[in-house]
């Protein structure tokens, strides 16, 4: 029985790591997707995927572009700053 315990744990543990790095991958495809169309209209990509920020300063950043007009649902907000910060 504790063999069979053990197992069933072990399994449970490596299907949730699976799934959450499944879950990161796709926020972070979501993200470089919503980056390409969002801030191209007014960015070239290499000034905002070179530019150096903490997430924070990402956070700060895109409520400000925001504010001049992006158009970034609250919703993609945290895929592209997770995206940019490098999460």
């Amino acid at each position: 029985m504790n063999r069979f315990l053990i197992f069933v744990c072990a399994v449970a543990v490596v299907l949730f790591f699976s799934l959450s790095m499944d879950l990161r991958a796709g926020s972070h495809e979501k993200g470089e997707e919503l980056v390409s169309q969002k801030c191209s209209t007014c960015h070239g990509l290499s000034r905002v995927q070179d530019a150096d920020k903490s997430l924070e300063e990402w956070d700060s950043t895109v409520d400000r572009m925001i504010s001049y007009g992006a158009g970034i649902s609250q919703d993609e907000k945290q895929a592209v700053v997770e995206y940019l910060a490098g999460i």
